[in-house]
């Protein structure tokens, strides 16, 4: 298990930079890391599960309320905790 941030910051538009599907019931694999974004500043990448958004875990969370709470206010701060890719743990 990886964090990235406090530091990595929400955009206006694209939050954190990165774009991530519900894999299966309850899991979220980041399946793009826009270059220059917050996230790829700070080391995410592709296939590493996202677990909590700011210490909230993301498993019982629909795919709209993930969404809120990546989209936090301009140039706030935001803590994800990422886990191993998904391929390396099934």
């Amino acid at each position: 298990m990886k964090e990235a941030g406090p530091g990595l910051k929400y955009f206006k538009e694209a939050g954190p930079g990165l774009k991530y599907f519900k894999f299966s019931n309850w899991d979220y694999v980041i399946c793009e890391v826009f270059p220059g974004g917050a996230a790829h500043l700070h080391g995410v990448k592709p296939g590493e599960r996202l677990l909590k958004i700011d210490d909230k875990d993301v498993a019982p969370l629909s795919a709209t309320q993930v969404q809120r709470l990546l989209m936090g206010p301009h140039e706030s701060n935001m803590k994800l905790t990422l886990g191993s890719p998904y391929f390396l743990t099934n």
